[in-house]
């Protein structure tokens, strides 16, 4: 069905032995014999080509049947209502002859929208015969001639980033490159990079090309391999790969089912690092991964900082009603909204059962606090739990019937079990009972604890997406029944450190959870600012509008509310504890700082997060034509900052633009420069209006 571009709208040609299809950004061809072969990614504005050789159709089965191509079965077109294009090329691995009783269709679907730099690819993997398969690898992807005795025409200059985390990923994760050059993919030093993300970018900050794996139902993630064949150097980008053994679904196919993978885009954007970024945030914007309508988050007064937690600790008692009243007068004092209670408010770490017999009733507390100091109440929860006989049948057990540990500690729950309904109840009760929001937490299945229970209605051993579905499960329950209940859910593999799964992973659907967790940065906030791991929650930012929640300790701030002022505009919602002195240095100034922060809310909760560099960033309120700047000196020594911002690169209007408060400035048409000094290890804010 030939036909051609008009005005960018999709366009596909079709013959005997290619086809290519594409609008008025980009061209896709693919050829056609005996085998399938999408072989060129074509960005018609430069003309670069970004896929050039064979498609890589890599697929293992039963540890000895491997497959590199793919055998064209079928190819179909079809235009959409909204005039978007979908290709679709179906075909069958080829396997040696006679080696193998798999009976494996491939189903790849491109889509290609009106007059937008991007098009879309969509794989699954059908099983038809009438016996289950074992899938030990698959890796498909379109492939880049990189270096061939000398690099690729045209991408000398270009940076490879993944997204939407760089070095850091959290506090654990030290992956130690912001980015690679093309000289370091070349070489392959070390395994460069060696890891997968969610997006990789290549950008000579003129022209980018963004690769974004999108996959909220599994634990899935964009591979970028590197691979050498006969002296040249090969990028393999996109399609779907395995990581870590996910996602697990696809490891074995049933007899008769169908897998259907993550959908991965391939996106042209004009500019460098910032503007990748954006482009990955406005992607991830356009599917649902922000705010829910009407987010109003409060600040938070954390008990814990003042009346200690320690798991492995038995002499640390649970906190009395006095203490927590007494908490509740500092949180009033310094200006916060909301008392949250963190570990030892039910009777049991993990119970997720309020204790009565010594904080009284719940229904009370809560009408208590409000009543008396204004206050909200928020609970952390356990999954994982310090009792053996807390959730009887419902923990995950070894080959010998054993409680398997979380870190020699807390007993691990089974999710999939009946567990599932216990917790749904009782979480149903806490909401009953006044609180007005939650945390997931404990949620815990590191490598080592499997469930190998064989009456538990699961694999064998439990895999990791049952323990996830499993949670998600209790959460959404919760959010349909009780939408007014903020609900934040940590990593459901790693919980805390947040550093598994992908950052949308089941994000999806009416009753889904409202926030994220902030990498665990409450312990040594200063630390993990300085030492540059704290640079996350920035990436993340820049790359996501899903808000992340964490608090901190400001006792271990310093005195210039450093560490106040970088989560305040990293995180969207905050929560602080740790002083109790109301006449100290530190509590005044964090006082005056929280009224400055209540003032300015709206611009580091709704506002458009920008990035000029990791200490400089700036919050902006399109529709009320005003910003709100935050410096960071981490430094020891006094730091000039000297910047320059194109207002309408971030929405502002320049005409609309008239003061610089905190800093001398001068206005230039579209521009607006500053310079101003920052004292050692202080933050600085400033208003545009």
């Amino acid at each position: 069905m030939p036909s051609s571009s008009v005005s960018g709208f999709p366009y596909v040609q079709y013959d005997k032995d290619h086809l290519v299809f594409g609008n008025g950004h980009v061209l896709v061809r693919v050829e056609l014999d005996r085998f399938v072969n999408p072989c060129l990614i074509l960005d018609r504005a430069t003309g670069r080509q970004f896929a050039d050789s064979d498609y890589l159709y890599e697929i293992g089965i039963e540890k000895k049947f491997k497959s590199k191509r793919l055998m064209l079965h079928s190819v179909t077109t079809r235009m959409s209502g909204d005039r978007s294009l979908e290709v679709t090329l179906t075909g069958r691995p080829d396997f040696p002859k006679g080696n193998s009783t798999a009976d494996i269709v491939v189903s790849q679907t491109f889509t290609v929208p009106a007059d937008r730099p991007y098009f879309e690819e969509r794989m699954s993997i059908r099983n038809l015969s009438d016996k289950s398969c074992k899938v030990d690898n698959i890796r498909f992807g379109f492939r880049k001639k990189l270096f061939d005795g000398k690099i690729a025409k045209g991408f000398s200059g270009f940076k490879l980033y993944s997204l939407p985390f760089q070095r850091y990923w959290g506090q654990r994760l030290d992956r130690k490159y912001d980015l690679f050059a093309m000289s370091d993919l070349i070489m392959g030093k070390g395994g460069i990079p060696g890891y997968a993300s969610e997006g990789w970018m290549l950008t000579d900050k003129t022209d980018g090309f963004l690769v974004t794996k999108h996959s909220p139902a599994l634990i899935e993630f964009s591979v970028f391999d590197r691979r050498k064949s006969r002296g040249a150097v090969y990028l393999v980008l996109g399609g779907v790969g395995f990581y870590r053994g996910d996602p697990e679904e696809a490891t074995e196919l049933e007899a008769g089912s169908e897998m259907s993978f993550g959908t991965t885009r391939y996106e042209f954007f004009k500019g460098g690092f910032e503007q990748g970024c954006y482009t990955f945030r406005a992607h991830m914007d356009s599917l649902g991964h922000i705010a829910p309508k009407d987010y109003k988050p409060r600040i938070f007064w954390n008990v814990l900082y003042n009346l200690d937690f320690k798991l492995s600790d038995p002499n640390i008692r649970p906190y009395s009603l006095k203490q927590l009243r007494r908490e509740s007068e500092l949180a009033k004092e310094m200006g916060c909204e909301t008392l949250y209670l963190d570990p030892q408010w039910d009777t049991v770490m993990g119970s997720t059962i309020w204790d009565t017999r010594r904080l009284g009733p719940m229904k009370r507390f809560a009408a208590m606090i409000r009543r008396e100091y204004g206050l909200d109440l928020a609970l952390h929860m356990m999954m994982n739990t310090d009792s053996e006989k807390e959730y009887e049948g419902c923990y995950r057990v070894n080959g010998r019937g054993r409680i398997q540990k979380w870190a020699m500690l807390l007993s691990t729950i089974c999710a999939p079990t009946k567990w599932k309904e216990m917790k749904k109840k009782r979480v149903a009760k806490l909401c009953d009972d006044g609180a007005h929001w939650l945390m997931f937490d404990f949620t815990d299945y590191p490598r080592g604890t499997e469930c190998r229970d064989r009456d538990h209605p699961h694999h064998m051993p439990l895999r990791r997406c049952e323990h996830a579905n499993a949670i998600y499960e209790v959460i959404s329950h919760i959010k349909k029944r009780y939408p007014g209940v903020c609900v934040e859910a940590h990593d459901r593999i790693a919980s805390g450190p947040q550093d598994y799964h992908q950052m949308h992973y089941q994000h999806s659907g009416p009753h889904t959870f409202d926030e994220g967790w902030a990498f665990e940065m409450m312990w040594d906030s200063m630390g993990d600012l300085l030492s540059g791991k704290a640079f996350t929650l920035y990436s993340y930012r820049m790359c996501y509008s899903l808000p992340q929640y964490l608090h901190f300790n400001l006792s271990n701030d310093n005195d210039n509310l450093l560490c106040f002022w970088w989560y305040a505009s990293t995180v969207k919602h905050i929560g602080i504890g740790g002083l109790t002195d109301e006449s100290s240095p530190r509590y005044k100034k964090a006082k005056r700082e929280v009224i400055l922060y209540r003032r300015l809310r709206d611009f580091y909760v709704n506002g458009i997060f920008y990035g000029l560099n990791p200490t400089t960033h700036v919050h902006v309120l399109p529709k009320r034509d005003r910003a709100v700047i935050n410096l960071f000196n981490l430094t020891r020594k006094k730091k000039r900052f000297k910047e320059t911002i194109d207002l309408a690169a971030i929405g502002l209007k320049p005409g609309k633009i008239r003061t610089l408060t905190g800093a001398a400035f001068n206005k230039k048409r579209n521009t607006i420069s500053f310079t101003v000094e920052v004292p050692p290890l202080s933050p600085r804010v400033l208003e545009l209006k």
